[in-house]
Formats: C-alpha cells, sequence, structure tokens
C-alpha cells in the first residue's frame, strides 16, 4: 500500500450497511404533505462512528476496485459516484450535509437539469471520472473516511478524497498524493479559523483528533 501525507493515520474495519441519502433535502416545497415533511427530517440523522465503519466496510470488501463511470453533484450537500466493478454498478453518495453528513450506498439519484449549476460537482468530475477507486479507510476512533483513486490498478493514487463527517464541520476535500488540496465542498480561509485552514493550493491537514479517552 502506498503512503502519503494524507493517509499518515488512516486505518480500516467491517461489516454491511446500505441507504439512500438522496432522501435528503434541504428545502422542501411547499405542497409536500406535513407526514412527508416528518419522515425526511426523521431521516436526517447524523453517521456514527459504528455505522460509518460499517459502511466503509461494505465498500471495501464488495466495491474494490471500481470504475468511477459518473461524478454527480445531486444537491448543495451531496455528490454521488458512479460505480461499476467487474461484476455490478452501484452509486455511491456521498453527504456533508451538517445535520447528515455521511458516505453510503444507494439507489441512482434523480436526473435533475440543473446538477450542472454546482462548481464542486464539476471540478470533482473533472478530477476523477474515468480512474478507479482503489481503497478506502478511516481514520482511527474519528469520522473522517479517506478514498484513494489511481488511473488504473495497480498504479500510485493520483487523488486523495477526505470525507469528514462531523456535524456542521462536515466536508469533502480532494488532495494529490502529496496533499496539497486540489478542492473542497467548503474553503475554510484564517479570517473563519484559528484551527486548521482549508483552501486550494494549500496542504491537507488532519481535523482536531477528539477529546477524551480512546475506547480498549
Amino acid at each position: 500500500t502506498n503512503s502519503s501525507p494524507c493517509a499518515s493515520r488512516i486505518v480500516g474495519r467491517t461489516s454491511k450497511m446500505t441507504s439512500d441519502a438522496s432522501v435528503i433535502q434541504e428545502d422542501l416545497p411547499e405542497d409536500v404533505p406535513e407526514i412527508e415533511v416528518a419522515l425526511r427530517k426523521m431521516r436526517q440523522q447524523p453517521m456514527d462512528f459504528t455505522t460509518l465503519t460499517a459502511v466503509v466496510e461494505e465498500i471495501k470488501r464488495d466495491w474494490l476496485p471500481a470504475k468511477i463511470e459518473q461524478v454527480v453533484q445531486v444537491d448543495v450537500h451531496t455528490l454521488v459516484f458512479g460505480l461499476r466493478t467487474v461484476s455490478r454498478s452501484g452509486w455511491l453518495y456521498i453527504s456533508w450535509h451538517p445535520t447528515a453528513a455521511r458516505i453510503c450506498l444507494g439507489s441512482p439519484p434523480d436526473r435533475r437539469p440543473d446538477t450542472a449549476a454546482f462548481s464542486f460537482g464539476q471540478t470533482m468530475s473533472k478530477l476523477i471520472k474515468g480512474q478507479a477507486l482503489m481503497d478506502i479507510a478511516m481514520a482511527p476512533w474519528e469520522r473522517l473516511v479517506q478514498l484513494r483513486v489511481s488511473i488504473k490498478p495497480g498504479e500510485r493514487p493520483t487523488r486523495e478524497i477526505m470525507v469528514e463527517v462531523m456535524g456542521r464541520h462536515s466536508n469533502v476535500i480532494t488532495c494529490s498524493p502529496d496533499g496539497e488540496i486540489l478542492c473542497a465542498a467548503y474553503q475554510v480561509g484564517h479570517k473563519q479559523t484559528r484551527v486548521r485552514e482549508v483552501t486550494i493550493g494549500g496542504t491537507y491537514e488532519l481535523p482536531p483528533p477528539a477529546q477524551g479517552i480512546e475506547p480498549s
């Protein structure tokens, strides 16, 4: 396995879960029934460490390596990868929603004419579409997932996608193998933080570790 600055503390684990992040909507039409509004709000549950670990291990077990055939941003907080392996095809949802950030497998996304309006999705498509998703891993006891992408299987990674599932601080950041930030769902400049900047051209740093004692 190739090492990199982005992957210096990344390791992995195992289980199974499938979900569909496409139900998460920020703004609902006025004619949506109250019961549907309530159901959608119930689905906006934060993904905990155990669930995230299960999803990561399902992807690692059943979906790698996979060609990234499509990259679509379906709403302001959700990116979808169309994956194809030698035996199956499917959809990987990555969301940085402030109350329902997640990474999961799901059904095909709606084809909406406004998807081209999201510049982050367009940039991600240019960076990784047509390449191969080769690895996925998690940081120890952190809701931080790393996806590694190569031109084709067996070659060194060309992109590293860091999915930070961390509530209102959730983010998706794509880096070069040496840690240079190429694009991010959210950029955070020095005027917004004293802890960690996330800017295009800057060097990726892992988020501050969670406080407390690690489980034994």
